[in-house]
């Protein structure tokens, strides 16, 4: 009986450990999608989305996937967010999410990404060919964010407008890598921006003030304009401003002297982020020129 006892002790305590192992030290994997679309309707009016598909593992073969979209125009926005658990880690149709199709070759060359989404009865319908990995931002053993810029069309309720988009991917095999963690505290700005004369900014700005952990400050600005590809990561001669509490003024001199002003035309606020449909102006070396585009803050 004794004997019974102490092997009965013994296999709780290893039970133990392995739930242990598994909560702090088990490796577990993130990949998240990020497509901002930004295109303008037969009346010239600024539109957007927004659309964020995550999954991580939480167990071994046991996957969260979180998918969140945001609509934008002038006069409103509009959100849904889909949350669900599977044995797999593919972003996959469901939800919201009623097509997803995403070809990688691995080389981040001739990459294909398409999707469809219904957001309150309005149906979009984005279709990404030869994609050719213009941007690679981060790329270490853990971790692999890479950046596409470019023009595209959106089909929304049948209709198909013009369009420009920056679809950010990250592939990460330590969820630490990849996210903030628990404690941390600090700020950051996502901002995707279109100039009338073709010129496609990707700009992001994250100040970790503490707790940062595995996943540090840091700021870059990536720029494509037909097959012109320029990009700054880790520069001091960047500085974004509020002027008032919406508009905000950003500085990047390495970008030709550039200077852009931001006008919001719609917002979406939730617990700690606030969106922001805007259009402005920017004026650089090469003058001055109308823009419009999303800007993403949060705070930490």
């Amino acid at each position: 009986m004794k004997n019974k006892i102490i092997l009965a002790v013994i296999v709780v305590v290893i039970m133990a450990l392995s739930i242990i192992w598994l909560l702090f030290f088990y490796s577990r994997a993130y990949y998240n999608d990020r497509l901002i679309v930004y295109y303008q309707d037969e009346a010239e009016k600024s539109n957007a989305l927004l659309v964020d598909l995550t999954s991580y593992n939480i167990l071994p073969y046991y996957y969260g996937h979180e998918y969140h979209v945001i609509a934008f125009n002038d006069e409103k926005t509009i959100e849904k967010k889909y949350n669900f658990h599977t044995t797999s880690s593919a972003i996959s149709a469901d939800g919201f999410l009623t097509e997803h199709v995403n070809i990688n070759n691995y080389n981040l060359q001739d990459e294909s990404y398409s999707l469809q989404l219904g957001v309150n009865n309005q149906q979009y319908s984005i279709d990404l060919q030869n994609l050719p990995g213009d941007f690679i931002v981060n790329n270490t053993l853990q971790r692999l964010t890479y950046v596409n810029l470019g023009n595209t069309t959106i089909l929304v309720d049948g209709k198909l407008y013009d369009a420009q988009f920056a679809l950010t991917k990250t592939l990460s095999s330590n969820i630490a890598q990849a996210t903030l963690g628990v404690g941390v505290t600090g700020s950051g700005d996502n901002i995707f921006l279109a100039d009338q004369q073709g010129g496609l900014y990707l700009i992001d700005q994250t100040e970790i003030t503490s707790g940062a952990g595995e996943y540090d400050s840091h700021n870059w600005v990536l720029y494509k304009k037909g097959t012109i590809l320029k990009k700054f990561v880790d520069f001091d001669n960047f500085e974004l401003s509020n002027i008032t509490d919406s508009t905000v003024k950003l500085n990047v001199s390495s970008l030709d002297n550039a200077t852009m002003t931001l006008h919001p035309l719609s917002t979406k606020q939730n617990d700690r982020s606030i969106y922001y449909l805007f259009d402005g102006e920017i004026i650089d070396n090469l003058g001055e020129r109308l823009l419009g585009g999303l800007r993403l803050h949060y705070e930490y």
